[in-house]
């Protein structure tokens, strides 16, 4: 892996690495055409998964879950989170920020099987999400509290992967390869 952080994101998708040559039977994925509409659809996972996640603990735990900690020790894990991502690229990898729409994120235009896309897209919030609220729900006392709402925080910021795993598995055919150019994702069957 080649890491390059490229800067403020400027917009313009043209500024993103592309994939040149485009494979000939490169079929994008059934995605938001922009960022705001990506933005948009993010949220409303981001909420369905903030309501589904604090009633699982609500009724865990028997009590309400909140500690301002681990909150902001999930936005503390941003830059790490996509690093993460990064490492999971064997190639060049560019790291963007769009502090505007509150995004980092990377970039990349090497194949990836459908397997190590999914496997990429997850790792992060596994890391900060899964397993910290797993570690609670082994202890849910209110002293462990920083943890659950630390894993709940990392997964709701990880809706955006969760979106690319859904459209990998439900768009991508077995043996085909998944890449990246620009804001989108594509995927081809290798000849």
């Amino acid at each position: 892996m080649r890491f390059h952080y490229a800067g403020p994101y400027t917009g313009l998708v043209s500024d993103l690495p592309q994939r040149d040559p485009m494979p000939e039977n490169a079929n994008e994925f059934r995605e938001p055409e922009d960022m705001r509409k990506f933005a948009v659809i993010s949220s409303i996972v981001s909420m369905a998964l903030v309501v589904a996640l604090w009633l699982l603990m609500y009724f865990y735990a028997g009590r309400y879950v909140y500690n301002l900690i681990g909150i902001i020790l999930s936005f503390v894990a941003i830059v790490p989170h996509e690093l993460i991502h990064a490492l999971m690229f064997r190639d060049d990898v560019y790291m963007y920020s769009n502090i505007r729409q509150g995004m980092l994120f990377v970039v990349g235009t090497e194949d990836f099987s459908r397997l190590r896309f999914v496997l990429m897209s997850l790792a992060p919030s596994i890391i900060f999400g899964i397993v910290p609220m797993i570690i609670w729900f082994a202890n849910p006392e209110p002293g462990y509290d920083w943890l659950a709402m630390f894993g709940l925080a990392s997964t709701v910021m990880s809706a955006g992967d969760f979106i690319n795993v859904f459209n990998a598995i439900t768009q991508v055919p077995q043996g085909a390869k998944v890449f990246l150019s620009g804001m989108h994702t594509y995927w081809y069957q290798p000849e």
